[in-house]
């Protein structure tokens, strides 16, 4: 689909240097030096892009008689100019030193000699056939014959054998040579004498026969190698004159071949691009006669299919071209061709590729004297297929689509300089305008030569066209004649219509001149056009032949080969009027880069959501984005990278070699940003055609696909759905996979009012299935609530999928719930509703029944029940429906879901029959529940079921631990009670909540049991008050007292033991004892005091309480140590800290560079032991509590245990990331607790007593 376009054309006349002609042309594009070797064996150098003369020297070869050049070869290494006569004499010109030497001399005389790509071997074929390799030093390496005896090699057919004359005595027109870009296998074409089929072979450099060519009547001596190396070029003159290109492959096998369609013409030369891309024929007249007929063609192969895509005659009269070359260019991949005629002239011309395609999305392809027209918004036909075909009278040069007005137009300046013009029906139906006016001489639909204008300017090559308006088109020419100025030619030219078709076309005015080269041409909305000259200056051209220097408006920071008009509401807005693509795939949008490493671009100029601008990467992603976003500041600056997903860091230190391994192996799997869409590698943008979604791409083999961006399938869904155009939204969403959720969650919660237009929008209820099913989220991803926003969800009241559910529900219900039976399904099924699902199929089974006995049937769209349970089986598995039948009690359901099902029958049937036989519904609903294993449920149906079945509920109650529901279920019943509490009381005693058996043996009216339940769970108080109540005696009081003494002993509660010894056993002693154990020395003293036992504070307070004091003295003095060496080691840290803050803050270093630590690095921790230990042991105290504990009905808990994990992490890393903070805090611990400062405070009341 790419279209050649002249980009630059420069002319040079050296007709007056020196007299006769030119013989031999060669250049330098490092130095950009010309060198033309006249018949006078004069040669001239010239230097620079205007071609200023240099100097010139004289050759001594040209002055023998009969001397004719064979080759003239600039030598990069050697920085010297070869010049070699057919007489056999060699010399070599140092351009430096500007000398001549004779390096030497073939006595048999030069038919033509060449030098290997790698500029190492120098191939001389003799007058007397031989072949001869010399090295850079011009020493002979090898010598073959050329014409060897064909049965050495065996060619694919047989070949007639030479007659080779008695004496041989080659020339130009016998033999030709050409060497592969690997200088491994260079080829020669030959024949013996005049006449004789020419014979190609193919030679190694050793000069060893490879194989020889297929046998090919009419063989001319012209080869090229394409540098590629695939395949070897070769010219064939048909018999009836014209003129074909054969293709070989290195083992001298035919690979099919193109017609040059050049009757009357011969080719004189082959050239390819360095790229292997374009190749390019010289043609000229095989006689003296008609020397305007010469010219130079470039084919391009794409999808199998060879394209004339650029024909340019030789404007110059009396003049014959001679040789011409590729010249690889760093601003252009394809390169320039630099042609020489004979009499000096040269014209150099670059050339560029792009595809031309309308805002429509029409392409348009050159294929030699047709057009081929494919309007891709309607069909996807790739060249050389097309919609519609123009057939031209000559080659076209350019071409321009007019996006003006309701129907496009198109103009083609051809290479005969007319114009010819077509206009199209309606819109982009060029299809429909080729029927409307069939052309007899064409099967297939075309459209004519179109409004042809013979040649409307003189003395200049028109390079670009742009139409201005639908009636005001621009001409954009280099002049023919070699300028100074070098300034291109404006002509403005006025066309009239009728109806469809262009009527007449005049010039306005006269030409105008440009000051310097116009690279691009691109529409100026409605004001004009705007011309981008080489050095990137930005130029206006309006109506009138108005030209003005665009010094206001944003110009490209470098030179775009490829410029789109960017829509007038983005340019009204701020926004630059062109978007841009350099050579080395920068994206420019007036001074803003877009992105980097871009391979193709196009504007989607209007549609639903605006103006978007795509692209290509070289990463193979198609990024797209809204012109309005990159207006905003911050969205211009991120999108300033590479325009594709960020790579590691590590990336952007590896070779070029080294990144695509990466890429190869991870593929697509980067994470890419939500504008960008991984394509095929390679892939280029074709067109993005007006309001669609579709963008069309050009894969390497030649095939078209048109992919669906997220971005614009979204903005026409947003769209959609702010106009409520559910129909839209919802077809634009299934045909590009988009979550139907979206059509829910846009404008949330405008959905809840808006349910009724989605149900009418949607024609088959399987779609409404589709859109509830997307509500709920799948394997924890996707749903509703993961669409909405936070601010969204708190709008709505309640939970979003129920309300959704409930919405949809209801329009369904309006619309008609006969024939929505599966979305109202679906509807429950979202939500879990399992039971209302099939009660809803139970429902619809009764309405049928009643229909079927009223002997009427349902309408034609409404499925029945039995669809609907399909329906539900899809998505639920048949033994969780099952269950949700039998939870409904109802047994025929149950057998409709077993049969409906893929399962056997007779596995369900024996169960249902069990539960069908039992007497009572009530049984049989617990017979069910415990079937489910609904153990609440089924005590209520027990229970219901009669006093004969109380004693089972109890039992039950008590298995399930379900007693405390029981008593719930049975209130103001005493009788039924009773047994029940103590039930509970003897399950709370054997699970050892003793305080809560406690309680029931009370409520229950057992208060002996429950004294003992007291007593065992310590509840010293109520155990007591229990005897009171229950009227113990002294003795027996005594007794209970003694038992609760040893129990609360043995639990540690000393100080509660203390209060039953002093109080209930009257032994002031053993109080005063359990009181110092318990290390409340206080509360000792008050005791032995209050007794009367004062010397008990002598003998067992004091010698206890000096004990402890000097253990807390001994504490406190391992803490002082233990925290000024924590306090050193602090400082210590601190200041290594510090230092490291300074040592960056200094050396400036990057967020990724070296921090003083690093969290994943594993360090030896310190040993926690001794006084160099981190962590702190702290003595535990035992105290009992002086006042009970509340009745608690839950029951006990054991102690939570801290985990290792958390122990370890607690611990200090010496060299650690948090040893600092770690150390403060522990410093911090290391002070005394409260605990400590008052017992040290009653030890030092205990101290200064009286004893």
């Amino acid at each position: 689909m790419l279209d050649l376009r002249i980009q630059a054309c420069t002319r040079s006349d050296l007709s007056d240097e020196e007299p006769g002609t030119v013989v031999g042309f060669t250049r330098d594009a490092e130095t950009t030096q010309s060198f033309f070797l006249y018949s006078s064996g004069v040669v001239h150098c010239l230097k620079g892009h205007q071609r200023q003369a240099a100097w010139s020297l004289a050759t001594e070869g040209a002055d023998s008689e009969g001397a004719v050049l064979a080759c003239l070869t600039y030598i990069q290494e050697l920085e010297a100019l070869q010049v070699a006569f057919r007489t056999g004499e060699l010399f070599l010109v140092e351009c430096q030193e500007q000398t001549v030497e004779e390096v030497g001399k073939v006595e048999d005389g030069i038919a033509t000699i060449s030098w290997s790509q790698d500029g190492s071997l120098l191939l001389v074929v003799s007058c007397a056939g031989n072949l001869l390799l010399l090295s850079q030093d011009w020493i002979m390496l090898h010598e073959t014959p050329l014409f060897q005896n064909l049965d050495r090699v065996t060619p694919a057919r047989q070949l007639t054998p030479e007659s080779l004359p008695p004496s041989l005595s080659l020339t130009a027109q016998l033999v030709a040579t050409a060497w592969r870009a690997d200088s491994q296998l260079f080829s020669t074409i030959s024949a013996a004498q005049p006449g004789a089929p020419m014979v190609l072979r193919m030679w190694t450099r050793e000069g060893q026969l490879h194989a020889v060519g297929e046998a090919a009547p009419g063989l001319q001596p012209v080869l090229a190698w394409q540098p590629n190396g695939r395949h070897l070029f070769a010219v064939q003159q048909q018999p009836d004159g014209q003129q074909r290109v054969l293709l070989f492959e290195s083992n001298g096998l035919q690979h099919g071949g193109f017609d040059l369609g050049i009757a009357g013409r011969t080719v004189k030369q082959l050239a390819w691009s360095s790229d292997s891309a374009l190749l390019a024929v010289m043609v000229v007249p095989r006689g003296e006669s008609q020397p305007q007929a010469s010219g130079v063609q470039i084919w391009v192969r794409s999808n199998w299919h060879w394209y004339l895509k650029l024909e340019r005659p030789w404007p110059h009269e009396h003049a014959r071209l001679h040789h011409m070359e590729w010249h690889s260019l760093s601003a252009e991949p394809n390169g320039c061709l630099v042609m020489c005629d004979d009499s000096g002239r040269v014209e150099s011309m670059t050339v560029s590729q792009a595809p031309a395609v309308s805002t429509r999305g029409t392409a348009v392809v050159t294929d030699g004297k047709s057009l081929l027209l494919t309007p891709l918004r309607h069909t996807l036909a790739p060249p050389p297929m097309c919609a519609v075909t123009a057939n031209l009278a000559a080659v076209p040069v350019c071409t321009a689509l007019c996006n003006w007005g309701d129907a496009e137009a198109l103009a083609t300046m051809m290479s005969d300089g007319q114009l010819a013009i077509h206009g199209c029906l309606q819109a982009d139906l060029w299809e429909e305008t080729a029927e409307s006016s069939p052309h007899p001489d064409s099967d297939a639909p075309s459209l004519g030569p179109g409004f042809l204008a013979h040649p409307v300017v003189q003395q200049q090559t028109v390079r670009c066209a742009v139409w201005m308006t639908k009636s005001l088109m621009l001409l954009v020419g280099t002049p023919t004649e070699q300028s100074e100025s070098q300034a291109d030619l404006l002509t403005e030219m006025q066309l009239e219509w009728e109806d469809h078709k262009c009527t007449n076309l005049s010039i306005v005015g006269g030409g105008t001149e440009i000051p310097g080269a116009v690279l691009t041409a691109t529409e100026d909305g409605d004001k004009g056009a705007l011309l981008q000259l080489q050095s990137g200056a930005l130029w206006q051209f309006t109506a009138g032949g108005g030209l003005q220097h665009c010094r206001l408006l944003p110009s490209f920071p470098a030179p775009c080969q490829q410029c789109w008009s960017v829509p007038a509401d983005i340019v009204q807005a701020g926004g630059a009027p062109l978007l841009g693509l350099t050579a080395s795939g920068v994206l420019y949008w007036g001074t803003v880069k877009v992105a980097e490493s871009c391979t193709s671009a196009a504007v989607r100029d209007k549609g639903p959501g605006g103006a978007f601008c795509l692209w290509t990467s070289r990463d193979n992603f198609l990024h797209c984005r809204n012109f309005a976003k990159l207006l905003q500041p911050e969205d211009s600056r991120s999108s300033g990278g590479a325009g594709g997903p960020r790579r590691p860091s590590t990336w952007a230190q590896q070779d070029e070699l080294h990144q695509d391994m990466h890429a190869a192996m991870r593929g697509h799997g980067l994470a890419a940003p939500a504008s960008a869409r991984a394509v095929e590698a390679g892939a280029r943008i074709i067109a993005a055609p007006r309001g669609a979604t579709t963008v069309v791409l050009q894969m390497p083999r030649g095939n078209l696909e048109a992919v669906s961006h997220r971005v614009l399938v979204n903005a026409l869904i947003d769209s959609a759905l702010q106009a409520q155009d559910f129909a839209t939204a919802w077809r634009c969403a299934c045909t590009n996979r988009v979550d139907l959720v979206t059509l829910v969650a846009h404008g949330w919660p405008a959905f809840l009012t808006t349910a009724a237009l989605l149900v009418a929008a949607v024609p088959q209820d399987q779609d409404l299935v589709d859109i509830l099913a997307c509500l709920r989220p799948v394997d924890g991803a996707g749903g509703l609530l993961a669409a909405l926003t936070p601010d969204q969800v708190q709008m709505g009241e309640g939970d979003p999928v129920a309300q959704a559910c409930s919405a949809m529900r209801g329009a369904l219900q309006e619309a008609g719930a006969g024939k929505y039976l599966r979305p109202l399904l679906t509807c429950h099924l979202v939500r879990g509703e399992l039971q209302e699902a099939l009660t809803l199929i139970k429902q619809r089974k009764e309405a049928h029944m009643a229909a079927s006995s009223s002997h009427s049937t349902l309408g034609p769209e409404e499925p029945s029940a039995e669809e609907g349970l399909g329906h539900v089986l899809l998505t639920v598995e048949v033994s969780t429906l099952y269950r949700a039948a039998l939870g409904m009690y109802d047994l025929e359901m149950a057998y409709m879901v077993v049969t409906n099902s893929q399962l056997d029958p007779g596995e369900f049937l024996l169960e249902l029959q069990e539960f069908e036989k039992q007497p009572n519904p009530s049984l049989q609903c617990y017979a069910i529940d415990m079937h489910l294993k609904r153990h609440l449920a089924a005590l209520r149906h027990l229970l219901a079921a009669g006093d004969a079945h109380f004693d089972a509920a109890i039992l039950l109650a008590q298995e399930r631990g379900l007693l405390l529901d029981l008593l719930g279920m049975v209130p103001g019943q005493a009788e039924k009670r009773h047994p029940m509490l103590r039930a509970l009381a003897e399950s709370l005693r054997e699970r050892g909540m003793h305080e809560d058996a406690a309680v029931a043996y009370a409520a229950a009216g057992e208060h002996g049991a429950a004294l003992l339940q007291y007593q065992a769970a310590g509840q010293w108080q109520m155990a007591l008050a229990l005897a009171g109540q229950l009227q113990y005696g002294p003795s027996e009081t005594t007794e209970l007292a003694e038992d609760l003494l040893e129990d609360l002993t043995a639990m540690g509660r000393l100080r509660d033991a203390a209060v039953l010894s002093q109080q209930y056993l009257q032994d002031p002693d053993r109080a005063v004892d359990l009181l110092t154990q318990a290390r409340d020395w206080r509360e000792a003293m008050r005791v032995a005091w209050q007794a009367g036992r004062g010397q008990l504070v002598g003998t067992l307070v004091a010698p206890a309480a000096a004990e402890a004091a000097e253990q807390s003295m001994r504490d406190a003095t391992e803490d002082c140590q233990r925290v000024h060496k924590y306090i050193v080691r602090y400082r210590e840290v601190q200041g290594k800290r510090l230092a490291m803050e300074s040592l960056l803050r200094r050396e400036q270093e990057e967020e990724e560079g070296l921090h003083p630590y690093d969290d994943d690095i594993e360090v030896a921790s310190t040993a926690v032991t001794g006084m160099s230990a981190y962590a702190r042991t702290e003595q535990a105290t035992s105290a009992g509590s002086t006042t009970g504990r509340p009745t608690s009905t839950v029951g006990g808990r054991r102690p939570m245990r801290q985990s290792k994990k958390g122990k370890r992490g607690s611990r200090i890393r010496q060299g650690g990331p948090q040893e600092e903070s770690a150390l403060a805090a522990h410093i911090t611990q290391l002070r005394p607790s409260q605990q400590h400062t008052s017992e040290a405070g009653s030890l030092a009341e205990t101290g200064n007593g009286p004893f």
